[in-house]
């Protein structure tokens, strides 16, 4: 699975809405995905 794949696969709601967002919560949600991203990159590693 590519990193696009999982990036697609973790995206929930309508992307529209971070547009609208305030800059704080907008790095939040980013954060937040990056985080849950690399988890399921890490667990794919460690268990395959």
């Amino acid at each position: 699975m590519g990193d696009a794949s999982v990036t697609r696969a973790v995206a929930v709601g309508n992307p529209r809405e971070f547009a609208q967002a305030e800059k704080e919560g907008k790095e939040i949600a980013e954060a937040c995905n990056r985080l849950i991203k690399n988890c399921i990159i890490c667990w794919n590693y460690l268990y395959p």
